[in-house]
């Protein structure tokens, strides 16, 4: 996701996205953040979501029904 801190934020909140910027080596930095995957529709607006516990094989056919 790309954009100023203030609509970032906005997002994470809506979402419940759980997301914290760290320091590494040499002015870099990596990214703590869930891992929830989420189907958008079209209109922008929340299909579905799926966390770590689906399977490859289930996320697949979820997502040959819906799209």
């Amino acid at each position: 996701m790309t954009g100023n801190e203030a609509a970032i934020k906005d997002v994470e909140k809506k979402y419940r996205v759980y997301a914290v910027k760290k320091p590494l080596e040499k002015g870099n930095y990596g990214v703590d953040h869930s891992s929830v995957l989420y189907l958008m529709g079209p209109d922008g607006k929340l299909v579905n979501f799926y966390d770590e516990a689906i399977s490859p094989d289930d996320l697949a056919k979820e997502l040959k029904q819906k799209v």
